[in-house]
């Protein structure tokens, strides 16, 4: 099985669910968006210094 790119997106609460568990539900998915927001950076840091050392290499 392949490895995910990026991370499972959280669950949905219930509409009946308190406003607690909203509250979590929002910081949860605040996070999950900075850890795919992280990922992206890495990888496009990671593209930026293959090109500058293929050019320095050619």
């Amino acid at each position: 099985m392949a490895k995910r790119k990026y991370p499972k997106k959280p669950k949905r609460p219930k509409n009946s669910a308190s406003l607690n568990t909203w509250l979590k539900y929002e910081q949860r998915l605040k996070e999950w968006q900075q850890k795919c927001k992280d990922i992206d950076n890495a990888k496009k840091r990671k593209e930026e210094i293959i090109k500058r050392v293929t050019k320095l290499a050619a």
